[in-house]
């Protein structure tokens, strides 16, 4: 990064953010001399419904790589309760393997986020999968709508999908972002050198997974003479139903995404020798001017509305004086160790009656629910205490 970028990072700190993202580097702090050597060597920054989860599935059956578990989506979403070196220690136990973090989300990370990558990985690698933009659109759409995320957290089982509810709710934008890949990067290209990417196709994942993998595999600078017969090539990438796409919907997809495809063309020309594949069935025309721009504002909204509205439950911490802490839907919920409670389908009435005994607190994050946690020990304590005199 030059030295420009950098005084120019530091002068804008925090403007044109909302909320937490003002706080953004200081909450993630700084790396402890200690894990130094741990950060990821590689990120995989493809946008949802473009083949990550197969791609995930099929690198950790390399040898040479380790990717965590659990998805991290740190830089976009756990950030906000720990700091960079918690997130390091996921990997801090294999210093001998590529280290890799799969983020649904990091394709629309707004730019200073890339900055705060950038100076805590250094020049790691990056891939990044495209699939036709207005399949993904569809896909994603139609997944949010089969699981009641995103712009659909709201209705009910028996309402349809409709372009109005997308456009006037402005989840649409959120929809189309993912699917300009142009914009997407521009961004990353911002920090990151062309060397840096491996550029693919989702579409050729399918057809040839084999190829797809030996590349990256190579980009990665791990060895591509392995066996693949124990490796899921041929798992299903393009999943979810099939569920047809209304023709104003898929319109509208066609007619917003028309310049930004022609601007991703020409811009997988100039940096890395590829282009827009014919398969994807899009006229492209000459590029004019650049491809859209979302300031920071605009990107921490739409990551903003992700948090609140389609995360599944994700523990972030277990065992904590009885409870695990669970984020849902932008809030923090704590749960008994000795009970299930499923956040997505218990009614309202059963978390109350929890709630009443004492086996299930919210709060609006997890340092106001830790204060909850502990306030409710000492009353157990001093309602023991005076039990026993």
């Amino acid at each position: 990064m030059s030295l420009i970028h950098s005084i120019v990072g530091r002068l804008t700190c925090g403007k044109g953010r909302r909320g937490p993202w003002r706080h953004y580097e200081s909450r993630i702090g700084k790396v402890s001399r200690s894990l130094r050597q741990c950060e990821p060597d590689f990120l995989v920054i493809s946008a949802p419904q473009t083949g990550g989860p197969w791609l995930r599935e099929n690198l950790v059956r390399h040898d040479e790589i380790f990717i965590p578990q659990d998805e991290q989506d740190y830089f976009c979403t756990f950030w906000r309760w720990r700091d960079v070196n918690a997130y390091l220690g996921e990997f801090a136990a294999l210093p001998h393997k590529r280290k890799g973090d799969v983020g649904a989300s990091y394709a629309i990370l707004p730019p200073f986020a890339i900055r705060t990558i950038r100076r805590l990985l250094g020049e790691c690698r990056l891939v990044f999968l495209m699939r036709e933009p207005q399949a993904r659109a569809w896909a994603h759409i139609r997944h949010d709508y089969r699981y009641r995320l995103g712009a659909f957290s709201s209705c009910g089982g028996e309402e349809a999908i409709s372009l109005a509810h997308l456009t006037e709710s402005g989840w649409m934008d959120y929809y189309l972002s993912f699917s300009d890949y142009a914009a997407v990067l521009e961004r990353w290209l911002q920090c990151f050198r062309p060397s840096s990417f491996c550029i693919d196709f989702t579409e050729r994942s399918v057809e040839s997974p084999q190829d797809v993998l030996t590349d990256v595999f190579r980009h990665l600078d791990v060895r591509t003479d392995v066996d693949f017969t124990f490796f899921p090539l041929h798992q299903r990438v393009l999943t979810g139903d099939q569920m047809e796409m209304p023709s104003d919907i898929g319109d509208f997809l066609r007619r917003s995404l028309t310049k930004p495809v022609s601007y991703l063309d020409d811009l997988l020309r100039r940096h890395f020798s590829l282009g827009v594949p014919a398969k994807w069935g899009w006229q492209v025309e000459p590029a004019a001017g650049r491809p859209s721009e979302q300031d920071d504002h605009d990107l921490t909204a739409l990551l903003d509305r992700q948090f609140k509205h389609s995360h599944m439950p994700r523990l972030i911490e277990q065992q904590y004086l009885g409870f695990n802490i669970v984020m849902h839907r932008g809030r923090a919920h704590a749960i008994s160790c000795g009970g299930a409670v499923d956040l997505q389908s218990a009614p309202a009435g059963e978390l109350r009656r929890l709630l009443t005994l004492g086996q299930y607190l919210v709060a609006d994050s997890p340092r106001e629910l830790k204060a909850l946690i502990h306030q409710q020990a000492r009353y157990a304590c001093m309602d023991q205490v005076g039990r026993s005199a």
